[in-house]
């Protein structure tokens, strides 16, 4: 009995190392897509600003997405011909959430780290 106990909890302290990589990994990808990202490829080609409000934009798989408007000051040093050729670029673009790309990537991540062993686990414990 007492080795089966050890090897349960030998199971979940491996299965919480899993764990915690797994929401490591989540973390840093939620940190270097700050922004977010095209819901395609996981990937953005930089901010355009439309007078005050930015967009960000994959012009590869035509998606937009806001993030805001007067977090940067870069649209201060632009005009109305410069928004106006902006908007014509990617007004025709689905406009997605920034969030919509990081589901894929999550199920990925998690998929990768999810562990068999949790499945294996006795419905209860011998003692």
């Amino acid at each position: 009995m007492e080795s089966a106990i050890k090897e349960i909890v030998k199971t979940i302290v491996k299965n919480y190392r899993k764990f915690v990589k797994c929401e490591l990994e989540i973390a840093d990808l939620r940190e270097k897509n700050y922004f977010g990202a095209c819901s395609v490829c996981g990937s953005s080609d930089g901010c355009l600003n439309i007078g005050r409000n930015h967009f960000y934009i994959c012009h590869r798989h035509k998606k937009r997405w806001e993030i805001g408007s007067n977090l940067f000051s870069s649209w201060h040093n632009e005009n109305e011909k410069i928004w106006k050729k902006n908007w014509k670029k990617i007004y025709k673009y689905d406009e997605i959430t920034g969030d919509e790309w990081i589901g894929k990537k999550i199920e990925k991540i998690e998929k990768k780290y999810r562990a068999k062993e949790l499945n294996e686990l006795p419905d209860s414990l011998p003692f």
